[in-house]
């Protein structure tokens, strides 16, 4: 056998597996809330800045 055909007979390489959290809704919000307080203290700076 040669070297391609050695390769080619070789079995492909398995994807590894994602694990996906079950509460990736709880996980969601939270991070939608922390996006929101981060968004309000941007606000806030940037109208005191303004002033």
């Amino acid at each position: 056998m040669t070297q391609i055909e050695i390769v080619l007979n070789e079995p492909a390489p398995v994807a590894p597996t994602v694990e996906v959290p079950t509460d990736s809704d709880a996980v969601e919000a939270q991070l939608a809330d922390e996006i929101g307080n981060l968004w309000q203290v941007h606000s806030s700076a940037q109208s005191s800045t303004t002033r």
